[in-house]
């Protein structure tokens, strides 16, 4: 190598470091994905999201001083992939940390209730918030607005494959938060109460 490059190439081998460590992310999710044995069960949805954002997340938000807001109004008994569907909350909290790292009042809020068709779920932070016009590019593949902070626009791609396979949607609606902040709306077609 010509000595004067040497600026450009350790530039260039950084990228490229960045650039496989993104796609080693997505192939190990792809083959994650593709040879689970796609094991459903029924679990109970107001459980399963107290116990990992009120517990699995405890220490993290407390950490971060991020005050943690559930209000899941009904039980909710889903079948299906647990681990999917606990990997699209994880992914939501992931993001909602990066979006709130320079917010002084810290908010994630959870709420969700169930109607005769559908379990609706909201997922809010006050964060920085989405930019107009970007709420359908986020759910690209790759497509991030937090490179600088090791964003690599998988985790909504993510979540929202593995919504459409629980048969429900996910979008951005207008901020809980406002006039900050994002909010998410999961729904997912009606299975059966837990008290039924």
């Amino acid at each position: 190598p010509k000595k004067e490059f040497e600026d450009f190439y350790s530039v260039y081998a950084t990228q490229i470091y960045d650039e496989m460590n993104t796609l080693l992310k997505v192939t190990d999710f792809m083959l994650s994905y593709a040879s689970s044995d796609k094991h459903y069960e029924d679990f109970n949805v107001k459980d399963l999201l107290n116990e990992l954002l009120s517990k699995a997340y405890e220490t993290v938000f407390k950490n971060e001083n991020i005050e943690m807001q559930i209000d899941i109004k009904n039980d909710f008994i889903l079948n299906t992939n647990k681990q999917a569907f606990q990997d699209v909350f994880q992914n939501l909290v992931s993001n909602s940390i990066k979006s709130l790292r320079n917010t002084k009042d810290k908010k994630i809020k959870c709420s969700g209730y169930l109607d005769s068709e559908n379990f609706t779920i909201y997922f809010s932070d006050n964060g920085v918030g989405i930019d107009k016009g970007d709420e359908e590019w986020i759910f690209g593949l790759f497509n991030t607005r937090t490179a600088d902070i090791g964003g690599a626009g998988i985790g909504l791609y993510i979540a929202e494959m593995q919504i459409k396979s629980l048969s429900g949607t996910i979008k951005v609606v207008e901020s809980e938060f406002k006039p900050t902040g994002a909010t998410f709306k999961i729904t997912l077609p009606f299975n059966k109460s837990a008290n039924e």
